[in-house]
């Protein structure tokens, strides 16, 4: 399967009753915040097809996180 270039880590939990958990690389968030506020760099998932498409659809961030 290829990620997109926005992920840092995927990693399949379904097998243990979970998710499928999502980090994004530095500097990417699902929902990002233009101010000091935090972002969204971490989310989970039900489905890879989900996760995929809200992987290639992440925003750059701002967050004092990405931009240290």
């Amino acid at each position: 399967m290829k990620l997109p270039k926005q992920v840092e880590n995927f990693d399949d939990e379904r097998s243990d009753g979970n998710g499928i958990i999502v980090n994004l690389k530095k500097g990417w968030a699902f929902s990002p915040h233009h101010s000091s506020q935090s972002a969204i760099h971490v989310e989970g998932f039900d489905t890879i097809k989900e996760a995929i498409s809200a992987s290639k659809n992440a925003s750059k961030c701002c967050c004092d996180d990405c931009i240290k």
